[in-house]
């Protein structure tokens, strides 16, 4: 259960009422659960959203987790220029299984079998990459044990994240991660969000205020989420798992860079003598290698010997701190090898997968995926040129020290008896003479990037590292260069202009990726259509709710009705009752001598276009009051089931609750309607507006809601029974009441708060089981 305050979610169990996790922010605004229940969403006040995963926090077998831990994606939103940004609702809603009385189209049934086949061979990814420490969310893979449902895999059942902002925006997400679409609605006070079990369907309850404007209900149809139901999940995976490596690779460049120039400053702070040195003497120091290679060629005939004596003979090249030096560089240079290879060569690889994965999946959808391959080789390109070059001067450094300490010895060693000590350290240090002219090599080579871009030791052994991590340039080698290892693949990957540096191509995939995943979302928001419904009367408590329907009555067996609503009307035409989706909207009403009941309206939601509502009234026991209205049910989406396909299809119990007040004492009311026999309403819409404002629904036909004790069953058959349990309050008269209804669970709630005492209550039912008088268990009460 989440507890939200101002500034705090504190998330507890319902059994125990242990504490698993707290999570501190200035203001947050709404939350929810995850279809799975294992992610919860928060909006906080000008920022956008968070996910946590509470899975990934505990996967240690601790009691509680760690919000840092948990932390699995942060989604932002373009801010106003004026004002604040909010997101006043949150819903999560999964797809759910079609319902066995579904009259299937071919292509449906083409659709699922194909899906069935297909989806064994995704998310494997893994299975075709080298052998790595690369974890998709970072770290190593003892590290994140655990973790492997933080990204949402192309089997996971499609479902929709829904936000309404404040700045008159619904933003849909799908997976609560892929930005799919955003809709235009106008700004209502705290809307209610439902979707139909196919997900094709949003609605969108908004309570006006004041009461002088009437209340609507927007219905949004995107048919693109069950037509490319199945594309729409692989594509938002790869768009998590593209996003997730590219994110590695920001973080892998500065940390490679970093540790690259780390290993290299020891020895570059030994250069750094040098150029001064030769400074003293006046001698350019702006190319040391040039400087050094005159110390082989010339030696001491050299006119500016001097100067380098005076460095081979300094404190800084003892023998003892070279060999130091020489340990110390190679165990470094390895470290940002390993570094190089986990940080960026198997995220990279990763990348190039999943992209290859991407290219060819809907062509409806994705029309243009070349130009992101082509990026992503780029970019696996450039890092493994960046690893060859790490690889490659590990070499050279490995030569070059040695070649230092064999010229500080034989420096030392001039003028020496042959049997001094000097002399025989110099024997011992000698070294090869085809090291000699591969270090001579180092020094003769001239790049300009490298003396704009490296450090000291770069410029001398013409390393390109640091100029391939870095930002200041777009291209890190020339096409005229001849040091590319990779000159098959130079044509076909590269630009004419020569190597792209690793930030410079890595900018280039990720704008090419933005672009990529923007053509799903041009797609979708072209099949959308909307129907705002302008409702009869402006009342602070309303309540929606979905129901699955079938869309013809005549079957060969009842039994496959079972589990489908199915509403009765007082016209003889059965297709008045035939629908695959229903939206129930219930709200108060009062008749002229101030009685009041609920109106109940019926609205079919499919593909074809339906001018006609199912209404009727229920009215409530005189000196009753109703306080709030939910409704309760399971839709057959099972969050606790697994598997490509969640849940039976099938809804399970449904009920309208209510809460009452009868004098001085509050109850819940459990009503079962579909036993109710519904009015069908015509009414004739203009485009994309629905007026039932006008509509006069009759009060004098209603059916009266009869209480009884839960586990007793009413004996008049005209009337509508209401299973009742009484509330404990705690102030019976300045008390605000709210109803908390969970349907796949089989719990209700109803929270109770006193603005005088500043305390509210918690009292959870199981809505499951009739309450015996004798018997209270499956009743608690909780303090906040």
């Amino acid at each position: 259960m989440a507890i939200m305050s101002s500034n705090r979610l504190v998330l507890q169990r319902t059994v125990s009422w242990q504490r698993l996790a707290s999570f501190d922010y200035d203001d947050i605004q709404a939350i929810s659960w995850s279809p799975d229940g294992s992610l919860v969403a928060l909006s906080i006040l000008n920022e956008g959203f968070v996910l946590y995963d509470l899975e990934r926090g505990m996967s240690n077998n601790t009691s509680s987790c760690d919000a840092e831990d948990c932390l699995v994606h942060t989604q932002k939103f373009n801010l106003p220029d004026n004002g604040t940004f909010r997101i006043d609702t949150l819903f999560w809603s999964q797809v759910g299984r079609p319902h066995a009385a579904w009259t299937l189209t071919n292509e449906e049934k083409d659709r699922s079998e194909e899906w069935k086949y297909r989806c064994d061979y995704l998310d494997r990814s893994s299975l075709f990459l080298p052998p790595s420490s690369y974890d998709y969310n970072g770290g190593s893979k003892d590290e994140r044990k655990g973790s492997k449902n933080c990204r949402p895999g192309a089997k996971a059942p499609l479902s929709l994240l829904c936000a309404v902002t404040n700045t008159g925006e619904l933003q849909l997400l799908i997976h609560g991660r892929y930005p799919i679409a955003t809709l235009p609605h106008k700004n209502a006070l705290r809307p209610t969000i439902i979707c139909s079990s196919d997900l094709i369907h949003i609605s969108i309850l908004k309570q006006s205020n004041p009461a002088s404007n009437p209340s609507s209900l927007d219905i949004y149809s995107i048919p693109a989420f069950d037509i490319h139901r199945y594309s729409l999940q692989t594509i938002s995976a790869l768009y998590s798992s593209i996003k997730c490596h590219l994110k590695a690779m920001q973080e892998g460049v500065p940390a490679v860079t970093s540790a690259w120039k780390n290993a290299l400053r020891p020895l570059d702070m030994k250069m750094e003598g040098l150029s001064k040195i030769l400074t003293n003497y006046g001698i350019p120091a702006l190319n040391l290698g040039s400087v050094l290679n005159s110390h082989i060629i010339l030696g001491r005939t050299w006119e500016h010997a001097n100067a380098l004596e005076q460095f081979w003979t300094g404190v800084q090249m003892n023998d003892q701190l070279l060999v130091r030096m020489q340990k110390s560089l190679h165990n470094a240079l390895a470290g940002v090898e390993t570094m190089a290879r986990s940080n960026l060569l198997a995220p990279v690889r990763s990348l190039v997968i999943s992209v290859q994965q991407l290219h060819g999946l809907d062509s409806e959808l994705l029309p243009e995926t070349l130009r992101l391959c082509r990026c992503t080789k780029i970019l696996l390109f450039t890092t493994e040129y960046l690893v060859f070059q790490i690889v490659q001067n590990r070499l050279r450094i490995r030569d070059f020290v040695s070649w230092l300490r064999c010229a500080s010895s034989a420096v030392k060693a001039q003028d020496t008896p042959p049997d001094s000590v000097q002399s025989e350290n110099a024997r011992k240090r000698r070294v090869p003479q085809s090291l000699v002219h591969r270090v001579a090599d180092y020094f003769q080579q001239e790049d300009n990037i490298i003396f704009e871009l490296g450090t000291s030791t770069e410029k001398i052994i013409g390393s390109r590292v640091s100029a391939t991590l870095s930002e200041k340039c777009d291209f890190v080698q020339r096409s005229s260069d001849q040091l590319n290892p990779l000159n098959s693949l130079q044509t076909s990957l590269q630009d004419a202009r020569g190597v792209p540096t690793l930030p410079s191509a890595l900018s280039q995939a990720e704008a090419t990726s933005v672009e990529t995943f923007q053509q799903p979302r041009a797609y979708v928001r072209n099949t959308i259509s909307q129907k705002e419904i302008l409702l009869p009367l402006s009342v602070e408590s309303c309540a929606i709710h979905s129901r699955i329907g079938v869309e013809t009555l005549a079957l060969e067996s009842e039994s496959i009705l079972e589990g489908a609503f199915r509403p009765l009307t007082t016209s003889s035409d059965e297709s008045f009752a035939c629908s695959r989706q229903w939206t129930i909207l219930a709200f108060p009403v009062h008749s002229d001598s101030d009685r009041q009941g609920i109106q109940l309206i019926l609205f079919p939601l499919g593909i074809k276009k339906r001018d006609f509502v199912l209404s009727r009234c229920l009215s409530i026991p005189s000196q009753c009051t109703i306080l709030d209205i939910g409704f309760y049910g399971d839709d057959g989406k099972s969050s606790l089931a697994a598997g490509k396909d969640t849940g039976t299809g099938k809804e399970g119990r449904q009920a309208m609750a209510l809460i009452i007040k009868q004098d001085s004492q509050q109850s819940l009311w459990l009503i079962n309607y579909d036993s109710v026999r519904f009015d069908v309403v015509p009414f004739s819409s203009s485009g994309e507006k629905i007026d039932l404002s006008k509509i006069v629904f009759n009060f004098t036909s209603s059916i009266s809601i009869v209480p009884v004790k839960c586990g007793e069953d009413g004996e008049d058959s005209s009337v509508v029974n209401a299973r009742t349990r009484v509330i404990d309050s705690v102030s019976e008269d300045e008390s605000k009441f709210r109803l908390l209804l969970c349907g796949s669970r089989g719990v209700g709630g109803v929270l109770s708060s006193n603005a005088q005492n500043r305390s509210n209550f918690l009292a959870l039912y199981d809505l499951e089981e009739d309450e015996d008088e004798e018997d209270t268990d499956d009743e608690e009460m909780v303090t906040i």
